[in-house]
């Protein structure tokens, strides 16, 4: 240890030093105020000894100045003065204790002793009222962190009982803690899930920490929820006394990828009848255009197929423009579709502005395997009105329906108000490909057919809402 002695009196000086050297210290002298402060900055002194009167100056004036750049030096004033307020000063600012000369050299010494023992215990409350002030400013911005965290906080014992949930529980599971407290993680998840979680624990206990393992917990309302489990081992030398928790809700995301997952299955297998699709259509278009061909027979009737082709890929084109545009690519809007086709075929037909077409399939959603058949024959129908039902300029109105029966049914209904079909007309023995298309179409439809003549043509279709047939079927009549 280090001592400084500010003192001009050297035989006072010499005894002080002595006796500091005598019991361990390191002692140096300096005679003047000057010559003490320029001592101060070269060597950190444990003990400072202060006379108040000296050459250049009182010793107090370095009071201030020791104590401030070093707080823990021990300063002890000296002086042959008795006034009483010239020692409460110098306590005030600092001082451990003052002296009045003359005194014993050794209880200078005891006097450092305990002055040094006093500021270690001032030191070491010092250091605890830190430490006590970080503690409590460390678990505020803990508990603001758990408090604002969305996940759930959950600390269990040794034994996987909980001793505490945080207050998001209500947020997340819509239960109150007190719910949690006193039972074991698998006691609160979901009846399916309670082997997964042991397993998992013993995966902690062996690892020391867990992540991202899934569980079900059922909330307040008995709505079952996803969550995602974290947890870390608390280790006290040694010695595991716990478990924090970190349980995050997964519901949306799970909710999302199962969505995801089933929109990929079925996109997959929509994605395998692509080409299956498209063989069929090609197929049907094949089979249709062969179909037309064995009618022609001049230039007049092979523009006439042409067009009559041209309206049927069309058909079948607007059923897979609807089929697209739809979110789960499987069904068609029958409304949307008859809109466009009507509007197609007016355009094809628009010379008759004299005749009228209505048509309405408000809310009908068909299968694609429902929908191509049923599109080919309102196509059939529609085209046939329009060629037939209303010759030498006559003028007159075309109607479309397709609407529900029931949860199983459908009917589809052409009807216009022309010269309806000749007197004995056989549909099996006419010949007209309009109308065998319409009959094997029917077919394949598995539909009741019925075409009725009174004050023009109408033509009725019901069928089943499923079917198990491909259109396809319509070449196996045509060979």
């Amino acid at each position: 240890m280090r001592a400084l002695i500010v003192d001009d009196n050297e035989a006072l000086a010499d005894l002080l030093q002595e006796t500091f050297t005598a019991n361990d210290y390191r002692a140096d002298r300096a005679p003047t105020v000057r010559a003490a402060a320029d001592a101060f900055t070269k060597t950190a002194y444990d003990v400072i000894v202060l006379d108040y009167h000296l050459p250049d100056g009182t010793g107090d004036t370095l009071l201030d100045t020791f104590r401030a750049q070093r707080p823990d030096c021990v300063c002890i004033m000296m002086t042959t003065d008795s006034e009483p307020e010239l020692a409460l000063d110098w306590m005030k600012r600092g001082a451990a204790a003052y002296l009045h000369k003359p005194f014993q050299a050794d209880y200078l010494i005891e006097l450092c002793g305990r002055a040094r023992r006093e500021r270690a215990l001032l030191r070491v409350q010092d250091l605890l009222e830190e430490r006590t002030r970080e503690l409590r400013e460390s678990e505020a911005a803990l508990r603001s962190v758990v408090h604002n965290s969305a996940d759930l906080m959950i600390t269990t014992d040794q034994n996987s009982v909980i001793t505490y949930v945080s207050p998001q529980c209500v947020d997340v599971l819509g239960r109150p803690s007190d719910e949690f407290i006193g039972h074991t993680m698998p006691e609160i998840l979901h009846p399916d899930d309670p082997a997964a979680c042991a397993r998992a624990w013993q995966t902690l206990l062996h690892s020391g920490s867990l992540r991202d393992n899934e569980y079900r917990i059922t909330d307040g309302e008995g709505r079952v929820r996803w969550v995602s489990h974290s947890a870390q081992l608390v280790d006290i030398e040694g010695r595991v006394v716990g478990t924090q928790n970190t349980i995050r809700d997964t519901t949306e995301r799970k909710l999302a990828e199962e969505q995801l997952r089933r929109s990929l299955e079925e996109k997959e297998v929509l994605l395998r009848e692509v080409h299956h699709r498209v063989k069929n259509n090609l197929t049907v278009i094949s089979s249709l255009l062969n179909l037309q061909s064995n009618l022609i027979k001049t230039p007049e009737q092979a523009l006439a197929a042409f067009q009559n082709s041209m309206d049927r890929i069309m058909s079948m084109a607007l059923v897979h423009e609807e089929l697209y545009k739809s979110r789960n690519y499987a069904r068609v809007d029958m409304g949307e579709y008859l809109e466009k086709l009507t509007s197609h075929l007016l355009q094809v037909h628009g010379s008759r502005e004299d005749i009228h077409l209505s048509a309405k399939a408000e809310g009908i959603v068909l299968s694609v395997n429902t929908s191509i058949p049923c599109g080919l024959i309102l196509s059939e129908l529609i085209t046939n009105a329009f060629k037939h039902a209303f010759p030498d300029g006559r003028g007159g109105d075309i109607h479309v329906l397709l609407q529900k029966v029931d949860d199983e049914y459908f009917d589809l209904s052409v009807w216009d108000n022309g010269i309806g079909l000749p007197d004995g007309y056989d549909l099996d023995k006419s010949g007209a490909l309009g109308l065998t298309l319409v009959q094997l179409l029917n077919e394949q439809l598995e539909g009741d057919l019925d075409i009725s003549v009174h004050n023009g043509t109408r033509c009725h279709i019901r069928f089943a809402q499923e079917q198990n047939h491909e259109h396809a079927e319509i070449a196996d009549h045509t060979r």
